[in-house]
């Protein structure tokens, strides 16, 4: 099956407990592996792994995954989190199993569960990758920041974060935040200029120019938690609107940091500059030696919404089943009919139908009540083309196939199908 989607996953991790002992704090990172659960293949296919982070119960890893993804195939993903060690093995701290299509069907896109063999929580993000070739060159410098580090004669040692807004959140549920960029250190300097980088343009904002960003300033802690100091909410256009090379000696022109609605420090833009492809596809790529500036044109790059956008929207589908009782399918107590109970407990034909397409689907049904209907009967000299089959509405796959299963054992009179 080709794939619908190319998506992006990825993970952050809540309250980890620490495997490093009282006078460290653990340095987490994941892996990600693919694996089948019914056992058809014995060998999980690893994806990758994460970035490492130092000193924290509550990583937000920058790494994303690519995958593979089409409305109806699973894909079982592992994700095993490891404190890394100085030396020996690494520790495995816990690890947990998301389907594709329930991080898919969540709000938000966003599923959270809590890691077998160890406390904490594993949070899964999922979009749709929107592939781009430019890139998003840009050099940022602090200035003025509050000395948080509480030793004497110390100055902070301070690195920035930047994560991207999460588009598809609704409105009633918090703003998710996704980083994917995170700086090297600077110590001893309120006023700390960060090394200029490049970054690509669809990972950094889905080639959203108008998406929101966020920067983090923190301070470095070297066996515990970092210390936070201040962040500033922005965008791409933002950041090429606030670009000056020579800085903002008055601050009309930074990001104000704040920290509980309090300034803290400003960032000053020295430099932002997009490079876009030529859109060129036959041949080698080449690359437009022109920047862009704030009076580029703006064009939408989301374009129509796709079935994902939907489904990470908050549209919620529901599942009806429709079974055929009709005499063309044999009689139940015959052993070639595809409606015979196996007395070995192996499923029929229609079990079978009912257990791999409504394992499926029950995923995007929210509440996974299911109305199940039948048709081809002969009642009092009436053929039913609609009827009940159980309650007026089962749970689950499972509630499916017991509706099925005691639907008949009554006698049902089966009507030859015109």
């Amino acid at each position: 099956m080709s794939a619908d989607f190319e998506i992006q996953l990825s993970l952050r991790a809540l309250d980890l407990v620490n495997s490093s002992g009282l006078q460290k704090c653990s340095n987490p990172y994941a892996t990600v592996h693919i694996f089948d659960p019914y056992g058809e293949t014995s060998v999980a296919q690893t994806v990758g792994s994460t970035e490492m982070i130092n000193n924290s119960s509550s990583p937000k890893w920058t790494k994303v995954f690519y995958l593979d993804w089409s409305f109806g195939e699973a894909v079982h993903v592992n994700v095993e989190v490891y404190d890394k060690m100085e030396r020996g093995s690494d520790l495995l701290m816990g690890s947990c199993d998301f389907e594709i299509g329930e991080i898919v069907t969540s709000k938000g896109g966003c599923k959270a569960k809590v890691m077998k063999g160890g406390g904490g929580t594993i949070s899964a993000h999922v979009e749709k990758n929107r592939s781009s070739e430019a890139k998003f060159y840009l050099q940022l410098r602090a200035v003025g920041l509050t000395n948080v580090t509480t030793e004497i004669f110390r100055l902070s040692a301070s690195f920035f974060t930047i994560s991207r807004k999460h588009t598809e959140s609704p409105s009633n549920i918090e703003d998710i935040w996704i980083v994917v960029y995170r700086s090297g250190f600077i110590a001893g300097n309120l006023s700390p200029m960060w090394k200029k980088i490049k970054l690509s343009l669809s990972a950094l904002c889905d080639s959203d120019k108008d998406r929101s960003l966020m920067i983090e300033v923190f301070h470095l802690k070297r066996n515990s938690e970092h210390i936070f100091i201040g962040k500033s909410e922005t965008s791409v256009n933002n950041l090429l609107a606030l670009r000056n090379p020579i800085g903002n000696a008055d601050n009309d022109l930074s990001l104000k940091l704040l920290k509980d609605g309090t300034e803290v420090g400003y960032i000053d833009v020295l430099e932002a500059n997009v490079v876009e492809s030529s859109g060129r596809r036959s041949g080698p790529q080449r690359i437009d030696s022109r920047i862009s500036t704030i009076e580029t044109p703006i064009i939408n790059p989301i374009g129509d919404p796709t079935f994902l956008n939907y489904l990470s929207g908050g549209c919620e589908l529901k599942l009806c089943i429709g079974i055929d009782f009709t005499a063309s399918n044999g009689n139940p107590n015959s052993k070639k009919s595809l409606h015979h109970i196996n007395k070995d407990g192996s499923l029929n034909e229609y079990e079978k139908a009912i257990q791999a397409v409504g394992s499926i689907l029950i995923k995007y049904d929210s509440d996974q009540k299911v109305p199940v209907r039948g048709f081809g009967i002969k009642q009092n000299k009436t053929t039913l083309n609609s009827f009940q089959i159980g309650a007026r509405k089962v749970y689950g796959v499972d509630g499916i196939l017991s509706a099925y299963r005691d639907a008949l054992q009554k006698d049902l009179k089966m009507v030859k199908s015109r």
